[in-house]
């Protein structure tokens, strides 16, 4: 019974990982594309999306959002990995990245 719940455990703890691991990845592309000078409304979130329909499977009841202020960016990915063990609790992940935007500026002359 023991190595049974060790063996399925760590597959589940591997698969949050990997999910964990995209939603990451698709936080970080997302926000590098929000961040760009005048990059349309969306463009994170889009980005996000697009990396994760591309990545492939390991995901599931993904949600993307977008936010930014006059500063800064922040793109957050949260999704539920596949599940062995079927816990909520045990496959949530969500991950998120902020970055400054990117901005036109002037320094002035010595």
């Amino acid at each position: 019974m023991v190595l049974f719940l060790l063996t399925f455990g760590g597959v589940q703890a591997a698969m949050w990982y990997h999910a964990r691991n995209l939603c990451q990845s698709a936080a970080q592309l997302g926000v590098q594309a929000a961040r760009a000078l005048n990059a349309p409304a969306g463009a994170g979130a889009d980005a996000a999306r697009h990396y994760l329909d591309k990545a492939g499977g390991g995901v599931h009841e993904i949600r993307v959002r977008q936010s930014s202020t006059t500063t800064s960016v922040t793109v957050s990915c949260s999704a539920l990995a596949d599940a062995i063990v079927p816990v909520r609790a045990l496959s949530a992940v969500r991950q998120s990245a902020t970055m400054p935007l990117e901005r036109f500026t002037t320094q002035a002359g010595p």
